[in-house]
């Protein structure tokens, strides 16, 4: 470069830079620039960091509350057999080598999706690399990378709807200190991964409207889709749902096609070493039989439960299962209304682990949650910063919302199936507040600024008269 302009000591464009002698601000421009994205940069940093600070602090909270700290054996054996039974060991297989089969048989295992086991696999590779326990290990990034990394993306999410910034943060915290999702995270489940996959899939989606190449966005959630999938099998729907919401919207249909095909290459290898290992056709997994079944045991007194218990464990596919539903419906229509009106309440209490008294705090807490969330999204509707296009997106939270409750309230009907989605009654809920909130606040100013004095006892009739 040649030398630099008289009576300018700092570094800057140079005599033979013809671009700046055509252009003397452009310089300025990139520098304002840079340091703005710096800016952006360390506060996003800042943020990542407040938000792990608050999960740490809840988790350790619960940690030491918890009668029985959720210690490797207490934890896996008594609230995940699955996680012992099969997570855990095609973990320690994918680690040495053997891909994801069981230890003792060699042969591949196919009840779950390889997605969580994969993720567990890199966990050993860097425990054993580096000499640390696989359970804190576990934890750490469970916590420490997965959890803030969710609640940056739900902060992301809701700020495209035209949230204040300050609104967002309190819904992502609100969603990383909810109980059930607090527990889920601190004991070796799926939930922490798979919400997080969910949440950056829905901020692409969300992007869409605002982007000039919306192709790479779709893209984007079919892959999302995808790799939840092989998670948890419980979005096995999902990319079919969103192409389903697109056509009604008059999307063009390639985008509706493109979703699905990103999806499908993304789980196309494992569908094919799991069906060539069990010599029939494996959609995700092969638990999805015995999972249905398993649901209606809750039910053992109702007469259309009975009619899927009396099937075999393995041999409730997915059409057989429909059948029967339609079976019973007809010929015992009472009792099915009552069998799926109380699979479609325990979505949101019922658990797998534990009875009682939990499950009516549980039940408690989320009618609340609930139900403040069904006002805050009343005023949601009408609040004019949303415009009508981001109103859509409000919709598309609530579809995603309807599709879990569909499928827990068909499957298992448990509220861990609902721990993933929660964030939306959450956000809705607290943005109802958040707009109550600031109505009052610019009342209280409204009234401040009038210089009329607050009436007290009879000299409210004096108010508006003329009289002192």
């Amino acid at each position: 470069m040649g030398e630099r302009m008289k009576g300018d000591n700092a570094p800057g464009p140079t005599r033979r830079d013809g671009f700046y002698r055509r252009d003397p601000m452009a310089w300025l421009e990139q520098d304002v620039a840079k340091r703005y994205l710096v800016e952006r940069i360390i506060r996003l940093l800042m943020l990542y960091l407040a938000i792990a600070v608050v999960v740490i602090l809840s988790r350790e909270a619960v940690w030491a509350l918890w009668p029985k700290p959720p210690s490797a054996g207490y934890s896996l054996a008594g609230f995940d057999p699955d996680y012992m039974k099969h997570y855990y060991p095609d973990a320690v297989s994918a680690a040495h080598g053997e891909g994801f089969t069981d230890p003792q048989t060699h042969h591949l295992d196919t009840r779950y999706p390889p997605g969580y086991s994969a993720y567990l696999a890199g966990g050993l590779l860097i425990a054993q690399g580096t000499g640390v326990n696989f359970v804190l290990l576990r934890l750490a990034m469970d916590n420490l990378l997965v959890v803030p990394l969710t609640c940056l993306g739900l902060i992301a999410l809701w700020r495209m709807l035209g949230m204040p910034i300050a609104w967002a943060i309190c819904s992502a915290l609100a969603y990383a200190l909810y109980p059930p999702y607090v527990w889920s995270s601190l004991i070796p489940t799926t939930i922490p991964l798979f919400t997080f996959l969910l949440v950056w899939t829905c901020v692409a989606w969300a992007a869409i409207p605002r982007s000039r190449r919306p192709v790479l966005l779709y893209v984007a959630c079919g892959v999302g889709m995808g790799l939840s999938m092989l998670v948890w099998p419980a979005s096995v729907l999902l990319p079919f749902f969103a192409a389903l919401l697109m056509l009604l919207r008059r999307v063009p249909l390639k985008y509706a096609v493109c979703v699905i095909l990103s999806a499908t290459v993304v789980i196309a290898p494992w569908v094919e070493s799991a069906s060539v290992a069990e010599h029939h056709l494996v959609p995700l997994s092969t638990g999805g039989p015995p999972t249905l079944r398993d649901g209606m045991t809750r039910f053992p007194a109702n007469a259309a439960a009975q009619a899927f218990l009396q099937e075999p464990k393995g041999g409730l596919t997915a059409g057989r299962f429909v059948l029967i539903a339609a079976k019973e419906v007809i010929f015992h229509p009472l009792a099915s209304v009552e069998l799926w009106g109380n699979k479609f309440l325990h979505c949101w209490y019922a658990t797998d682990v534990v009875g009682g008294r939990v499950e009516w705090l549980l039940a408690a807490m989320n009618a609340v949650v609930l139900g403040v969330a069904a006002w805050g999204w009343k005023g949601l509707r009408r609040d004019r910063r949303v415009s009508p296009q981001r109103t859509m997106l409000v919709y598309d939270m609530l579809w995603l919302l309807a599709y879990f409750w569909m499928i827990s309230t068909a499957v298992l009907s448990i509220l861990r199936y609902m721990v993933p989605v929660a964030w939306v009654p959450i956000a809705y809920g607290v943005f109802g507040v958040c707009m109550l909130w600031q109505r009052r606040a610019g009342a209280r100013a409204a009234a401040g600024t009038t210089g009329i004095p607050r009436p007290e006892g009879n000299a409210a009739a004096t108010v508006g008269t003329g009289s002192p």
